[in-house]
């Protein structure tokens, strides 16, 4: 038996699932709280009152805001709503002003309640996760759970709670080398958002469908009942997928996305010729979900495949990955981990489409 299939042994008898679990006990949501606003805290800011209005009202608010970030944000429990209540935003406040609420990131003071969009939970590891389930509110048509995911890049986790599957985006890990970027980058998404429907609303045309395939009809989409994509790094994989579109457009390729897929190229019959999938951290769940999709969704037209990858991974899985015929395209991120630098993509051009 050669080192090719050894490995792949090795690799199978070591795959293990990463699920997120609901933190429901009061005095463990209040904890995670505290936690998250402590990270917070870290940041050199300064704090002050501002009149915050929303749907719901206008009152007095302390906030604090990071100059670095150019973000602010409150913290509140509200014991009689069993919530607390978390409002973002972005720029500088004027002390005393009242400021429109665009995000809030919400969460029950126990329990699960699916009216309030937060929600902690944790891995096996015991690391503590913020979630949102999508649910932006705003007052205004166009805005709303769906609209939302079908404008948001990032991808739903699983989580579990009383043996039922509830879906949320990761906005982050308490303890991510990215915890600052990944909570300005939610709420950046949430404004854009709602600057978007705002214009588009102006403009009287209709609010951006980023699934326009529902059917997956004439595209050999085959869902088998399968569970949906975990992904724990909602916000970085949005980043990656964002800026890996946008450059394939850049090189005049005719690029789509879906509920089922990062990207993938239509060729001149408007069959798929090369789909592409975006991770953003390498575990071997990760690597054999990424594996599984690729070939699972280029089955139909025998698309050529595209594993989008840190570029720090192994020459030997590299190796593994070229002989089920995947080509890796590479990212760095750059200092300010705000965009990447991907490798492989000069080597894609339109001569080679079939």
């Amino acid at each position: 038996m050669d080192n090719y299939y050894i490995r792949h042994s090795i690799f199978l008898n070591l795959i293990t699932n990463h699920m997120l679990f609901a933190i429901t006990k009061q005095t463990e949501i209040r904890q995670s709280n505290n936690l998250l606003f402590d990270q917070l805290a870290k940041l050199e800011h300064e704090s002050y009152t501002i009149n915050y209005s929303s749907a719901g009202g206008s009152a007095p608010i302390k906030i604090s805001y990071s100059k670095k970030f150019d973000f602010w944000w409150g913290n509140s429990d509200e014991r009689k709503a069993n919530r607390f209540w978390n409002p973002f935003g972005l720029k500088r406040p004027k002390p005393n002003s009242t400021v429109t609420g665009r995000c809030q990131v919400n969460y029950a003071a126990s329990g699960v309640d699916n009216s309030i969009a937060g929600l902690f939970a944790k891995d096996h590891a015991g690391n503590i996760y913020l979630l949102h389930s999508g649910k932006v509110g705003g007052g205004q048509k166009g805005v709303g759970k769906n609209a939302f995911a079908d404008y948001y890049t990032g991808k739903k986790t699983i989580v579990q709670f009383d043996n039922q599957e509830l879906e949320y985006y990761v906005v982050t890990s308490l303890n991510s080398s990215r915890f600052f970027q990944n909570i300005v980058d939610f709420v950046t998404v949430v404004y854009d958002f709602k600057e978007y429907v705002t214009r588009a609303r102006a403009a009287d045309t209709p609010i951006r469908d980023r699934n326009p395939l529902k059917d997956g009809e004439y595209l050999g989409i085959k869902t088998y009942g399968l569970p949906p994509r975990i992904v724990t790094a909602s916000n970085e994989h949005a980043i990656i997928t964002t800026q890996l579109v946008s450059e394939l457009k850049s090189k005049h390729f005719n690029v789509v996305r879906d509920q089922f897929r990062d990207a993938y190229i239509l060729n001149r019959k408007n069959c798929i010729d090369r789909v592409f999938e975006v991770k953003s951290s390498l575990s071997r769940q990760s690597l054999y979900t990424a594996i599984g999709q690729l070939n699972l969704h280029s089955l139909m037209f025998n698309s050529r495949k595209y594993f989008v990858i840190d570029k720090n991974i192994s020459s030997e899985l590299i190796e593994d990955l070229s002989r089920i015929q995947i080509e890796c395209i590479f990212y760095k991120w750059k200092p300010d981990r705000r965009s990447v630098k991907f490798y492989g993509l000069e080597k894609l051009t339109l001569a080679d489409t079939r």
